[in-house]
This record gives structure tokens, C-alpha cells and sequence, in this order.
């Protein structure tokens, strides 16, 4: 596998989009791609689709540790109030892409989490 060090951090180089990935047979596309080699997963709390992407991890197999997990706040919800909130609502995921304006606030609330804990983070892109 490819993988590209940010900042540190190794990521897989290919990774599986899924956009529109839903329900059942949105379950079974996630859990076969991590099964035939993918390690990089790109979901997003828009999609609506974290569910799934948790159901399928947990039911491939694959140790948790070995899949990067990206997925991200929608630009609304980038105040820092609102940061907390959607990591709650969200599924345990490691690594959170941060995009357009209030990111820097927000930026900073994410970097605290481990802090506090939780355990939410490997990465952070800005």
C-alpha cells in the first residue's frame, strides 16, 4: 500500500469516498473495500453515512488501527461551540479535516480533545 506522511502521520494514499454510500448496500460497498485492501476511509458528517462506515469497520475484520478514518465538520458547524457537539454525534473516528473559515478556533478546540481524554484525533488538517 502508498501511503504519504502529513505531518507526521502516514496516510493512505488511495482512499474510498462515500458520498451517497447508505444504508445496507452501503454497509456492504464499505465493508468489501476495506476487505479488498482499502485503509483509507472519507466519510463526512453531511453524508449521513457514519453509521455505516462504523457498521462495516466493525464487521470487517480489519484491526481499527489500521484504518485512517477522514471525515468533516460542515462549514456551519465550525464555531468552536458547535465542534464538541458534532465529534459527540459523530462515531469514533481518528482523524477530522477542517475546511473554509473559523478553522483556526475550531482547529484549537479539536487539539484539546485529547487533552480532555477523548481519543478522536491522529490528525488535523487546516
Amino acid at each position: 500500500m502508498f501511503t504519504k506522511t502529513i505531518k507526521g502521520v502516514s496516510v493512505p494514499s488511495i482512499g474510498l469516498g462515500t458520498f451517497e454510500l447508505v444504508g445496507e448496500a452501503g454497509t456492504a460497498a464499505i465493508r468489501a473495500a476495506i476487505e479488498h485492501g482499502y485503509r483509507h476511509i472519507d466519510t463526512a458528517i453531511r453524508y449521513g453515512n457514519e453509521r455505516e462506515v462504523g457498521d462495516a469497520i466493525r464487521a470487517c475484520g480489519v484491526d481499527r488501527k489500521e484504518l485512517f478514518v477522514t471525515t468533516k465538520i460542515w462549514f456551519t458547524d465550525l464555531v468552536p461551540e458547535m465542534v464538541h457537539q458534532r465529534v459527540s454525534e459523530s462515531m469514533a473516528i481518528c482523524c477530522w479535516c477542517i475546511g473554509r473559515r473559523r478553522r483556526c478556533r475550531s482547529a484549537r478546540r479539536l487539539q484539546r480533545l485529547p487533552r480532555s481524554g477523548r481519543r478522536v484525533t491522529r490528525a488535523i488538517s487546516v
